[in-house]
């Protein structure tokens, strides 16, 4: 081709000022106008582009001292624009420019390429190598932009740009490599899927305030992506469809700060094994409406979901199983999540605050964290609400936990499930702390105190509080509770139950402790009475190991009060083997409680044995009065004193004075005798326990 053949005026000023690459601008006109019509530009405008690819490709010569390019301007070009397998290092800028047919730069080796206000039919440029920048800066593609495999020396901007390709790809960019940084920024919008599966951007990636639509599937596809720096899909960042990053590894941040991500019958954000090598953001009005998915990630600096909202109602608002968050995490200062929060097997190496956070799974769990690992404190604090269940199962918070001033609601089912919980610190459930269903703790460690202070525990037909097996040195129960207590079998060091709390029926059975709060101790019928109020049962345990404490402490006199409580309680229940006529029970349970009846009047079980030497004496002297007139004469002078000593005989087992032999009793005489030593035989087997125990130090 030369200069003359065939060129238009047009082609002829764009041939000349190649060699110099001086721009030629053909005319005012901007087409990427929405009511823009090329057929207004007339004839002398057009430009075909199969002049653009031979100027490209070597055709004119280049002239020395000068840089050759082709540098146009409004201009319509027709035709192809084809350098397909091409090698040119010249620069192409086509600004406010029409182009009928899509660039075709497949396989190419080309110099930077700009598009500035320009609109095309798209872009076909599979592994084209473009030796410097790409810009579709302000451009408008309407079909698909094709760079799978390419290669771009420069930047790749699509700054300000808009692709448009409602039922395909908008940009298909599998494989792409950008050596410096990939810009969709300043008002880029896409409709069809962005596809950047696989890419790898040596710089950063920024969609900051772009607008993706795609609601049938991907809006973003950027699986497996690598960005040596930051991402920033924020400040007013809008996708309507999927966004995708599987896999990808982002070198800096990733920031969707102010983002809004919408696609409600799928996942808004799909990051699985997703890693970030320093903060990422997802706050301060970031929104999702479809489930966030952080399974596996790994975050190396913070994760911060502050003043987010995720709703996700029929399913997960975020799926972090497996994350790993090399220090904080936030979801706090009006985190607001409606769909279930997961972190099951989640490892937070600094804190995890839920401070002023709402959680709302009405009909599930709000947060399900099982075997969550928190290696500083977590925090559920400071208004934080959740309606629906929190679970805690096997968790281990290396710092304190709280949940001061928070409110739980989950009135079918367990407020909080936290068995084998373990928390180094303190776990803090006090200051306004609410919960409407049950508190379960069953088998947690905690290392310092569990403090209930101010707390109201609401589950009226079941257990409001389960601490069975529960280890903790120090543990303060509240003083609202409107359902059961269950202690049985924890282990604790001091246990502080408020006065207004005896009255709420606790379950008791293999509770051990070691204090009694609060100081000075209560009557000890009060605490016996709060042994008896067991809606288990009786058992004979508690009384124990109350009566150990107040040997610990000294007060033997109550021990032994609540050792005659353990007893007497015991009387009261009835052998449940019986298989007896229901009409013969009555009498069968009053025929058990006798001997009871005898043992307590005689020595309180024991444990009173001086009122087994009062009968004694008692029954002496009226001994001694009845049988007056028929005392021996020996072996004293004094018939007092032999009546005295014939009751003795007649009374104590042993007859040690030998006097009963010696004389013949009948009638009346005989049947009080007899009467004697009956109740002899019934002190001896009184006071024998007080004896063991006197002399086995066991029970003192």
């Amino acid at each position: 081709m030369q200069r003359s053949d065939l060129l238009n005026d047009a082609e002829r000023s764009l041939w000349d000022a190649f060699p110099r690459g001086t721009v030629v601008d053909l005319g005012d006109g901007d087409p990427t106008a929405e009511d823009f019509d090329p057929d207004t530009w007339s004839e002398d405008r057009q430009v075909r582009g199969e002049v653009i690819a031979r100027l490209l490709l070597g055709i004119q010569d280049k002239e020395a001292g000068y840089v050759a390019r082709v540098a146009l301007t409004g201009a319509r070009v027709i035709g192809e624009l084809d350098i397909d397998g091409g090698d040119t290092e010249c620069e192409l800028v086509l600004s406010r420019c029409w182009v009928d047919a899509p660039p075709d730069f497949t396989g190419a080796c080309s110099g930077p390429t700009t598009f500035y206000r320009t609109r095309l039919p798209g872009l076909t440029g599979r592994d084209w190598q473009a030796r410097g920048s790409v810009s579709f800066r302000l451009s408008m593609c309407c079909g698909e932009t094709h760079l799978i495999g390419a290669h771009i020396g420069g930047y790749l901007s699509l700054a300000g740009g808009t692709l448009t390709n409602p039922d395909g790809n908008a940009l298909s960019a599998d494989g792409l490599i950008v050596d410096r940084g990939m810009l969709c920024c300043d008002g880029f919008t896409a409709t069809g899927e962005v596809g950047l599966p696989g890419a790898h951007i040596g710089g950063q990636l920024d969609f900051t305030g772009a607008i993706l639509t795609n609601p049938d599937g991907e809006a973003l596809s950027a699986g497996g992506v690598i960005v040596d720096q930051g991402m920033f899909c924020s400040d007013g960042f809008t996708a309507t469809g999927e966004v995708s990053l599987i896999g990808a590894h982002i070198g800096g941040q990733l920031d969707f700060t102010s983002a809004a991500l919408t696609n409600p019958d799928g996942n808004a954000l799909s990051a699985d094994q997703l890693t970030v090598d320093q903060a990422m953001f997802c706050s301060n009005g970031f929104t999702a409406t479809g489930q966030v998915r952080l399974i596996g990630a790994h975050i190396s600096a913070q994760l911060s979901f502050t003043s987010a909202a995720l709703t996700n109602p029929d399913g997960n608002a975020l799926s972090a199983d497996g994350l790993l968050v090399d220090q904080a995490m936030f979801c706090s200062d009006g985190f607001t999540a409606t769909g279930q929060v997961r972190l099951i097997d989640a490892h937070i190496g600094g804190h995890l605050s839920f401070s002023g956070a709402t959680l709302i799974n009405p009909d599930g769990n709000a947060l399900s964290a099982d075997r969550l690992t928190v290696d500083q404190g977590m925090f559920c604090s400071n208004g934080f609400t959740a309606t629906g269940q929190i679970r805690l199962l096997g968790a281990h918070i290396h710092g304190q936990l709280s949940f001061t001033d928070a409110t739980l609601t989950n009135p079918d089912g367990n407020a909080l499930s936290a068995d084998r919980l373990t928390v180094d610190q303190e776990l803090f459930c006090s200051d306004g702390f609410t919960a409407t269903g049950q508190i379960r703790l069953l088998g947690a460690r905690i290392g310092s105190q569990l403090a209930f202070t101010g707390a109201t525990l609401t589950n009226t037909d079941g257990l409001a509080l389960d601490l069975e097996g529960v280890e903790c040195p120090y543990v303060r129960l509240p003083s609202l509770v409107d359902g059961r207590i269950d202690l049985a079998n924890a282990r604790l060091g001091v246990l502080d139950i408020a006065p207004a709390l005896n009255q709420a029926p606790m379950l008791l059975t293999g509770l051990a402790y070691t204090d009694l709060d609060p100081d000075p101790d209560p009557p000890v019928r009060h605490r016996i009475s709060w042994l008896r109020r067991d809606p288990g049962g009786f058992h004979p345990q508690p009384y124990e190991q109350l009566a150990a404490y107040y040997r610990s402490i000294g007060h033997d006199r109550d021990a032994r009060r609540v050792l005659l409580a353990k007893q007497r309680t015991r009387r009261r229940i009835t052998p449940g083997t019986w298989r007896t006529p229901r009409y013969l029970r009555p009498l069968l349970a009053f025929a058990w409680r006798i001997p009871g009846w005898l043992v307590d009047a005689l020595s309180g079980y024991g444990y009173v044995p001086w009122r087994a030497f009062l009968w004694l004496v008692a029954a002496v002297v009226t001994g001694a009065a009845l049988l007056h007139d028929v005392a021996p004469k020996t072996p004293t002078s004094n018939a007092n004193a032999n009546a005295l000593l014939l009751a003795l005989d007649a009374t104590v087992p042993t007859a040690p004075f030998g006097v009963r032999e010696g004389v013949t009793l009948t009638g009346t005489n005989y049947a009080i005798a007899l009467g004697l030593q009956i109740l002899g035989y019934a002190l001896v087997l009184a006071v024998v326990p007080a004896i063991s125990r006197t002399l086995s130090r066991a029970d003192r």
